[in-house]
């Protein structure tokens, strides 16, 4: 097996995957279920059920990978990638967006699974630098998928169906490269021991706690976002353009991250993060609707998810092998989840009885006390 080609397989795969996500998700998703009348909190419950959905795949798929092999995984969470958006296109009711939310929530192991192939490829052999070069491709889907979904809705017409059938089609061309993957890269991985138990260190459980916490305001940003801008009087590509630009910063920090985190610095570089993003949610309502400064807002949440999200991988890999890491990034990606889930959940009630405004200000405050969580947790050690 050519690792290199197999690398540059996940990577476009990866690409083109995160490309459809995001075009059906951000600005889409908030804005097709304001025009269809939805109120605030079935917003949060739109972006929740697929976060929750998450909460349960996530976990049981890194299980599962230690018997069933990343590679099956990999298939299986892009068959359900391509029928959401499917899904999705026939929408004429919040419910139908209920349910292709679902579909994606069961798919929301591919990244797990995906970043799984990846530690396999590299393992201990400067795994977070790979990661990083993978994220920085796979944000590449990201960047450019908000744009066109944004462009999509804002030149159709409001026609959102047009997004989906375009998210259909890179589900459809993810997964025929998926298909092509080779399939021993994990070791014991590939058909584990059913009776062999791997077991995590204290220090897993408490990086998986972090992450929880500061994956609040990221569900709630994505949820609410385009509500907030949308108010402000910004049409959908200009939303959508915004972000881009965030996820153009999670691109460029993620690979400046991977290189400058080391162990000595992983968890100071994880409660940085949570602060700047508790500031910037702050900012999102101080600067709008100046367009060049809610850039720079947009930018410095992506800085802030990137420290995050490296520093949390490098502490895993760290302190994981390649037969615990997919459960530990399972255990990971299931505690982000539930932060997210909260993130859209809770701000959607807070918003159906106070507003949209004061409850940015709330999730704010409730970011940087996080923070200090997260900071006292490892303090302790």
């Amino acid at each position: 097996m050519n690792r290199r080609i197999e690398f540059i397989k996940i990577n476009c795969s990866s690409l083109i995957a995160f490309t459809g996500i995001f075009a059906s998700f951000y600005p889409t998703l908030s804005l097709y279920a304001d025009q269809m009348g939805a109120s605030k909190t079935e917003i949060g419950l739109l972006y929740g059920i697929y976060t929750v959905c998450g909460v349960f795949v996530k976990f049981t798929a890194g299980f599962l990978s230690y018997h069933l092999g990343i590679r099956f995984l990999l298939v299986v969470s892009s068959l359900f990638m391509t029928e959401a958006p499917v899904i999705l296109i026939f929408a004429d009711s919040i419910y139908i967006l209920y349910l292709g939310s679902l579909f994606y929530g069961f798919s929301a192991f591919y990244m797990t699974c995906a970043t799984s192939y990846v530690f396999g490829l590299y393992e201990k052999d400067n795994f977070t630098r790979a990661f990083g070069t993978y994220t920085f491709i796979a944000g590449i889907g990201c960047v450019i998928g908000p744009l066109i979904a944004g462009n999509l809705i804002e030149y159709s017409g409001s026609k959102f169906k047009y997004v989906y059938v375009f998210s259909t089609l890179m589900a459809v061309i993810a997964f025929a490269i998926i298909l092509t993957l080779k399939g021993k890269t994990l070791g014991m991985l590939e058909g584990g021991d059913l009776l062999k138990r791997p077991k995590l260190s204290k220090e897993v459980f408490l990086i998986a706690i972090s992450r929880l916490l500061n994956s609040f305001p990221l569900g709630f940003i994505h949820a609410f976002f385009p509500l907030l801008a949308k108010s402000g009087n910004f049409n959908e590509a200009m939303i959508g353009l915004l972000f881009s630009v965030k996820e153009i910063s999670v691109m460029l920090m993620r690979k400046f991250t991977s290189v400058v985190s080391v162990k000595s610095n992983r968890l100071l570089f994880i409660f940085i993060g949570t602060v700047i993003y508790g500031v910037s949610v702050a900012c999102c309502v101080f600067v709008l609707p100046n367009l060049a400064l809610l850039l720079i807002v947009l930018f410095m949440m992506g800085v802030a998810e990137s420290l995050c999200v490296i520093s949390t991988l490098g502490y895993l890999g760290d302190r994981t092998t390649s037969f615990t890491f997919p459960i530990a990034i399972g255990l990971v990606g299931t505690m982000h989840d539930v932060g997210r889930s909260c993130g859209a959940i809770l701000p959607g009630f807070s918003s159906d009885a106070i507003g949209l405004i004061p409850t940015f200000y709330i999730c704010a405050i409730v970011t940087l006390l996080l923070a200090l969580v997260i900071r006292y947790i490892f303090k302790t050690r």
